[in-house]
């Protein structure tokens, strides 16, 4: 029975040393993991420092974010505004070009009329100057017809006072020359057309013809007051001269 005890008593002491290597081990291993879990706590103290940081630094960058946000609407609506401003200034370009083209046409058109007018002046300055020329001409000659007029008047007027018949003879001479003179007249102002550069040599000759009058019922001619019986023939011619110097006139 005493060795039976005693074998327990070992055993027992056995399993008390093996209670305590075992108390020992989890001792050490819990001293182990406290050190382990301390260290892990301060690791996730600084981790959740970092994250508090890292949420600071992510509420600032949203702030940008919402101001980037806000320039960029900003931006858009100026960038809208751009483009509608373009447009108008495009279709405001589009127009002026359009205007330039309408002046740019009327410039042309405004060109070809002015040399057009210039051409036409010159061709009235040579008209003119040829009308002129034809004016002189006329003058000349009805100042030649004045001349041959007078000779006729001065013949009348020695016929008045005695010989009739020579008188009337050189006069009937006259009339023919007189009639030429003024046939060649008529078909100048024919060709002419220039009425209005006549008038000065109109104003020569109604003075003249004032003072001469036929009477076709009687056959008389009376000149300054002196009835004359004039044949019939030198009638007619007298009167072709003065017709003739009336379509001048």
């Amino acid at each position: 029975h005493i060795e039976d005890l005693t074998q327990e008593k070992f055993s027992l002491q056995r399993d008390l040393d093996a209670s305590r290597a075992l108390a020992e081990s989890l001792a050490s291993e819990n001293s182990s993991m406290t050190d382990t879990y301390n260290q892990q706590r301060s690791i996730v103290n600084q981790l959740k420092d970092d994250m508090e940081k890292l949420n600071q630094q992510i509420q600032a960058q949203m702030g940008e974010l919402e101001s980037v946000r806000n320039e960029y609407a900003n931006a858009q609506l100026e960038c809208n505004a751009a483009d509608e401003r373009s447009q108008i200034l495009a279709s405001e370009v589009i127009s002026l070009e359009d205007k330039a083209l309408r002046l740019r046409s009327n410039e042309l058109k405004l060109e070809r009329e002015l040399e057009s007018a210039q051409a036409e002046m010159s061709s009235y300055k040579k008209k003119l100057q040829s009308l002129e020329k034809d004016r002189q001409d006329l003058q000349s000659t009805i100042k030649a017809l004045q001349e041959e007029k007078k000779v006729l008047q001065t013949m009348v007027q020695k016929a008045s006072s005695g010989g009739k018949s020579t008188a009337l003879d050189k006069s009937s001479t006259s009339s023919k020359n007189a009639s030429t003179s003024t046939e060649g007249l008529a078909i100048s102002d024919t060709m002419t057309g220039s009425s209005n550069q006549e008038t000065d040599s109109t104003d020569l000759l109604g003075s003249d013809l004032s003072n001469t009058a036929i009477i076709h019922e009687t056959g008389q001619l009376t000149l300054e007051g002196f009835p004359l019986s004039v044949p019939a023939d030198q009638m007619r011619q007298i009167e072709n001269i003065n017709t003739l110097i009336a379509e001048v006139v």
